[in-house]
């Protein structure tokens, strides 16, 4: 799916903030709203990772933060296996919350 450019719906009503594209595979691209030619700023994003706190043995889980709008999680001994996509609200209120067994 492409998005293209897009602001945060927190933008300033006034038009100055920065706009964001996640299109191109890891990378997250940059710009000034208000100067569009201006160049932007290339971001590599991160992919997977895990938790510092990781089990030694890796048996964890893997998170990808690079959807504003999802969560993606796998397991990192099965990277091919399914991924559980979660929306990111979901995510953020579970981890304020958190998690319950």
């Amino acid at each position: 799916m492409t998005r293209g450019w897009f602001k945060s719906s927190l933008s300033n009503p006034n038009g100055s903030c920065v706009e964001v594209n996640l299109d191109s595979p890891g990378l997250i691209r940059v710009r000034d709203s208000k100067n569009p030619d201006g160049g932007e700023l290339r971001i590599p994003s991160r992919g997977w990772f895990k938790s510092t706190r990781s089990n030694p043995n890796g048996e964890c889980v893997e998170v990808n933060l690079d959807d504003p709008g999802l969560v993606l999680v796998r397991d990192s001994k099965n990277p091919d296996g399914g991924v559980l996509r979660i929306p990111s609200v979901t995510w953020k209120r579970a981890l304020r919350h958190g998690l319950q067994p």
